[in-house]
């Protein structure tokens, strides 16, 4: 997604996290649209917010226009709220699929002070801190987790979530991939 002056804009091939998102702007008064967007030979979803307000309150928590390559931590995130703010990042950037026959969960950020941090985070959650690589045709920072790491990180990240929290597409791959595990993991 972007931010501009007066408008917030949610960009996602899953129309289902849209919507989520456009009903929890709507409780606080906000009124949003869902449009198709096409740029070149792909197509997403995009849904867009028009509020000088709400654009003022995210800016407070650090989200400013171009973010992608700079973006860092919240740092005034307490521990018990970071589950849900790692999903909310892997649902909008991450994967969950496999890799050979190994589960696999990563993520792709610009930024190498946010990879890294995820990945720091990762490691007093899970007690394993995940390398990082740098994806050269996309100009990432990547942070991945195989196999039995996968399956610890993912029951962490998604203990507690509801379907109303969370993109269900991604949750329902991670269980499909841990009943229908083939490997030894």
């Amino acid at each position: 997604g972007n931010l501009q002056r007066e408008r917030i804009r949610l960009a996602s091939n899953d129309l289902d996290m849209l919507e989520k998102a456009a009903a929890i702007l709507a409780q606080f008064g906000n009124s949003s649209s869902i449009s198709m967007n096409h740029i070149g030979k792909s197509a997403c979803q995009v849904l867009q917010v028009n509020s000088v307000e709400l654009v003022e309150q995210v800016r407070k928590y650090g989200l400013y226009e171009r973010k992608s390559l700079t973006i860092e931590w919240p740092e005034f995130l307490e521990r018990n709220y970071w589950s849900h703010f790692l999903r909310g990042c892997f649902d909008g950037d991450g994967y969950i699929g496999l890799s050979g026959k190994q589960i696999l969960i990563s993520y792709a950020t610009g930024s190498v002070a946010f990879a890294e941090s995820i990945s720091s985070a990762i490691g007093e959650v899970i007690g394993y801190k995940p390398s990082l690589w740098k994806h050269k045709k996309w100009n990432t920072y990547q942070v991945g987790l195989y196999s039995a790491k996968a399956k610890r990180f993912g029951a962490w990240l998604y203990e507690g979530s509801e379907e109303k929290n969370r993109m269900n597409r991604k949750y329902n791959r991670y269980v499909e991939l841990c009943v229908n595990e083939k490997s030894d993991v």
